[in-house]
């Protein structure tokens, strides 16, 4: 296999089952052989059974293991590494021609989104398999972010919301997206009733009762908690921007 700087790597395989090894493999030498930019166009066998917040889990899965099995490249090499699900993202056959041979609710999702990464790809892809309209995104304000560690190396706001907004563009097509800055930890969850899900990670998701507690004391309906395992970066630590940070701050030295 020729290093590239850049693949597209279109693969179909069923959602209720792991990656097989071979695949798995596949996968893996064509990540080690991109030098820029690799886009996994993944495609699910059977998807009219994919329904309901199992069908949910099963894909933000082999979202995940598509991740998961690039991340060590994507962190060693600074490889780009991004999953477009094909039968979601609303492209024309005709957009995806040139791969081939190789309810109504308004869903939210929240974070630093500081130097995207593997993680925020997988938390912003599950968000956006919910929604039917509308993504509302809350980006963390600059002001909530000052005891953040190594704060200096900081991405502006307004250059972590164009890469959320880039990033939603490209795995769906469909649907608006509103992204909004956050001062606190509620966001728009407690003001717009409209939203019917909130998506987290796995390891905030113990706090987010609050948010409908408070939904609850103006009269407002509660939201679904839909809770997203993050990868880890080939096995080691899990990603992280405050990892990637240390690493600029190591860099400068």
């Amino acid at each position: 296999m020729e290093t590239s700087a850049r693949y597209n790597y279109y693969l179909q395989t069923n959602a209720l089952d792991p990656l097989s090894p071979q695949t798995s493999e596949c996968l893996r030498q064509t990540a080690e052989h991109t030098t820029q930019e690799l886009t996994v166009f993944l495609s699910f066998a059977e998807v009219d059974k994919l329904v309901g917040e199992h069908g949910w889990v099963m894909m933000q899965r082999r979202v995940s293991d598509v991740y998961a099995i690039t991340a060590r490249r994507a962190v060693a090499a600074n490889v780009i590494v991004d999953v477009v699900l094909v039968d979601f993202c609303a492209y024309s056959a005709d957009d995806m021609a040139i791969y081939a041979n190789t309810t109504t609710l308004a869903d939210t999702s929240g974070g630093t989104f500081d130097h995207i990464h593997l993680g925020h790809k997988i938390l912003l892809t599950a968000a956006a398999l919910t929604a039917t309209q509308k993504l509302t995104i809350g980006v963390s304000a600059e002001a909530l972010l000052a005891k953040k560690k190594f704060k200096d190396y900081l991405e502006p706001y307004r250059v972590r919301e164009m890469n959320v907004l880039l990033f939603l563009r490209k795995i769906r097509k469909d649907i608006i997206f509103e992204l909004v800055p956050i001062y606190d930890i509620y966001g728009p969850t407690i003001v717009d009733a409209s939203i019917g899900a909130l998506v987290v990670s796995q390891e905030t998701v113990v706090g987010c009762e609050v948010l409908n507690e408070r939904r609850a004391e103006r009269g407002m309906p509660p939201m679904q908690i839909l809770a997203v395992d993050l990868v880890s970066a080939g096995g080691t630590d899990k990603l992280s921007s405050t990892a990637i940070r240390e690493a600029l701050f190591e860099k400068a030295g």
